[in-house]
């Protein structure tokens, strides 16, 4: 799976920073032709002569095909001389490109040099992708030194944080909520978030409401939770709508607050967001505070299991265990089931994790062997075709 940042860096090497695009104007589109033709020329003449600018820009177009014909391989020739002649820029194009196969066969091991080559060169995009790096590789199992990795991590993390990068503030506050790499302190994490949120990343907003709704307990306040994913949600996000919902539940009982809950979540959820399908459903489904409906309730489940939702999965396969909201169908109960097992895997759920066991095997029971190993098939082809099993946030 290709890491966040990595696939918007990925995307970012493709554009030409500072190129002329244009639309199709008659009027205009020869002069604007000759004029960028004339600026690719003069870049390629200029790499040519050894410029390390010019050779990255020339990298860039030729990634991104424009002016000249797009050639990958190519493009990683000029990014990894750009490189050489002391680009940092460069330096992390290459390691994406290692890491991505683009122009190259994928080597992780290389990407991880040409990261650090630009991290030593003061690059913040290649610390953050450096930090990634090491905390995918303290994760494996069996890795040497994990912790050694994870406190390095951290320090180049901390050091394109105070270099004024954004995204290395947001990463850097989330390790101090998991206290990875770093210490735990909820003070650590929310200057970081905040100082992320202050260069308007619109997903520190959202977890600073997640801070204050709960999610570390010494910052739990209310008020300020809902100010921050109010902001988020001014910005169009639609996760904060969900943070709001949430928010409105914990305030009180007040049938009011619910009502406006589950408009929030509706709103979320009609944009996609599965944690809200997912909230929802539970509403409906245990009619708490809100007219119970389990036909909604399954709809918006399964929606939300569909879309990956972990805890969905489960409650899914229970629905269609007992015909809840649906007609029972003890085969999809069973495919839903091992899902949800899969899934608290992945997440590292000792709670969820031997009860979605014990349901598998009870489900299991009531079909042949050749339904299980079909469906079990089912499921892998469903994993498979989502790159992996679902994880509820």
């Amino acid at each position: 799976m290709v890491m966040p940042r990595l696939a918007a860096l990925s995307a970012s090497i493709a554009l030409v920073a500072g190129a002329q695009v244009w639309a199709f104007v008659p009027a205009r589109a020869i002069g604007r032709a000759q004029d960028a033709a004339a600026d690719v020329d003069a870049v390629v003449r200029a790499a040519e002569a050894g410029d390390a600018r010019a050779m990255y820009r020339y990298a860039q177009l030729l990634s991104a095909g424009r002016g000249v014909a797009r050639d990958e391989k190519r493009a990683l020739e000029w990014y990894a001389r750009a490189a050489e002649a002391g680009e940092p820029r460069a330096m992390t194009a290459v390691g994406v490109l290692h890491a991505n196969g683009t122009g190259t066969e994928p080597n992780a091991a290389e990407a991880l040099r040409w990261y650090r080559r630009a991290a030593d060169a003061g690059n913040t995009q290649g610390m953050v992708l450096l930090s990634d790096r090491l905390l995918v590789d303290a994760s494996v199992v069996g890795a040497q030194s994990p912790a050694a990795l994870e406190r390095e991590a951290g320090l180049w993390l901390r050091r394109a944080a105070e270099a004024g990068d954004a995204d290395a503030a947001l990463r850097l506050g989330r390790l101090h909520v998991d206290g990875r790499g770093v210490e735990r302190s909820p003070k650590e994490a929310l200057r970081w978030l905040s100082v992320a949120a202050a260069m308007d990343e619109v997903v520190a907003m959202e977890e600073l409401g997640a801070l204050h709704e709960g999610a570390m307990a010494e910052l739990r306040d209310l008020a300020k939770a809902r100010e921050w994913y109010a902001r988020a949600a001014e910005k169009g996000s639609v996760r904060a709508l969900t943070g709001l919902g949430s928010v409105a539940l914990a305030r009180g009982d007040a049938r009011a607050d619910a009502d406006e809950a589950v408009r929030l979540f509706t709103r979320a959820a009609e944009r996609g967001d599965p944690a809200a399908m997912q909230r929802l459903g539970v509403l409906f489904d245990e009619g708490v505070r809100v007219e119970r409906d389990r036909d909604a309730a399954f709809r918006w489940l399964k929606s939300a299991a569909e879309s990956g939702d972990g805890r969905a999965m489960g409650r899914v396969a229970e629905m269609y265990a007992q015909g809840i909201g649906t007609a029972r169908n003890p085969i999809e109960a069973y495919f839903w089931a091992i899902l949800a097992e899969r899934s608290s895997a992945v997440r590292g759920d000792a709670v969820a994790r031997p009860a979605a066991e014990t349901r598998v095997a009870e489900l299991g029971e009531a079909l042949s062997a050749a339904d299980r190993a079909e469906t079990r098939a089912r499921a892998d082809a469903w994993r498979a075709g989502r790159g992996g099993p679902g994880i509820a946030r």
